[in-house]
């Protein structure tokens, strides 16, 4: 059976003649940043953005809040994936330093829409209008993991100044993720839609709900047919709620990566896309998903089991997240 993370452990070191197995998971989780209207100046700037992923530190995320269960990731590809190249991607968040803190606070202080004070104990961000930028966090009621990744976060960003609201919801699947016009707005003048989840173009919308970086949506990362991920990177696609325009032509891309049979190609239009996933920031690639699964010691599994697509006939499995 599948075992949620938290009885791992107990499995591993108390029940009798049951053995734990690994297995690869497509889920990649997100944090989406809000880059619509009525988004923190933080999340509507790739400066912003950047800077967030910089101090962000998914090594405590999987190694102690998940037990050392998931494993930090990179993009919207798990980095077994057979189209996961190192050398495309921007990598965020992994051996964090105070290196890496200072940059992003340099990278702060660069830009003329920010400013970033040091004060006796830590540091103040303030935003293009002088105000002191405060996030908020929406995180999902009912996941204790989710509450104690929000707060890591949060502590995280004290590192540019940012102090950070976390709000407990239950519709962060629902309509908290959804997108509406600006209330003088009319959406018969937009080029896309659908109202909902994607109301329209950034600057004549906003979320519904308010909020800035939003915990607890896990996507399939379709490691074997990668072109399925666009419905999250175009900007009229249904899924992108919060806004993201991306400074490439997705939409081009993934349909170049649909129609091209050559993998050396592929891979090339694909790392093209990853490059601009991790160079653009349109979310904060938090984390892999690994499966467990207790096995009775009698059962003899395939040679390959635990690599991705293999089927698990001896057991049955479910799943639970």
């Amino acid at each position: 059976m599948l075992l949620p993370n938290r009885f791992v452990e107990e499995f591993r070191q108390d029940i009798d003649e049951v053995r734990i197995e690994e297995e690869q998971d497509p889920f990649i989780e997100f944090v989406f940043f809000n880059q619509r209207s009525n988004g923190s100046p933080l999340t509507r700037s790739q400066t912003g953005r950047r800077a967030i992923s910089s101090v962000v530190n998914k090594d405590v995320i999987a190694d102690q809040i998940d037990r050392g269960l998931s494993d930090p990731a990179v993009t919207h590809h798990p980095r077994w994936g057979e189209f996961y190249d190192p050398d495309a991607v921007t990598v965020w968040g992994i051996d964090v330093t105070n290196e890496d803190r200072e940059m992003a606070r340099d990278m702060l202080r660069d830009d003329s829409d920010f400013s970033v004070e040091e004060t006796g104990d830590g540091f103040e961000l303030y935003g293009p209008n002088g105000n002191h930028i405060e996030p908020n966090i929406y995180v999902d009621a009912g996941s204790d993991r989710g509450q104690d990744i929000a707060s890591q976060i949060a502590s995280d960003l004290e590192h540019i100044g940012a102090d950070a609201n976390i709000e407990t919801r239950a519709e962060v699947l629902g309509e908290d993720f959804f997108s509406e016009p600006l209330p003088d707005e009319d959406p018969e003048d937009f080029e896309y839609g659908p109202l909902g989840r994607n109301a329209g173009p950034p600057d004549r919308t906003q979320t519904v709900a308010d909020w800035d970086l939003l915990l607890g949506i896990q996507a399939n990362s379709y490691p074997l047919t990668p072109d399925n991920t666009d419905t999250f990177w175009i900007a009229d696609s249904a899924l992108n709620a919060y806004g993201y325009v991306p400074e490439r032509d997705n939409e081009a891309l993934f349909e170049e990566l649909r129609t091209t049979r050559d993998e050396e190609e592929r891979q090339e239009v694909f790392n093209e896309i990853q490059a601009g996933l991790t160079e653009e920031v349109p979310a904060l690639f938090l984390t892999e998903s690994l499966d467990f699964h207790g096995v009775r010691e009698t059962v003899e599994l395939p040679p390959n089991f635990g690599d991705y697509g293999e089927t698990f006939t001896e057991a049955r499995s479910y799943k639970r997240r």
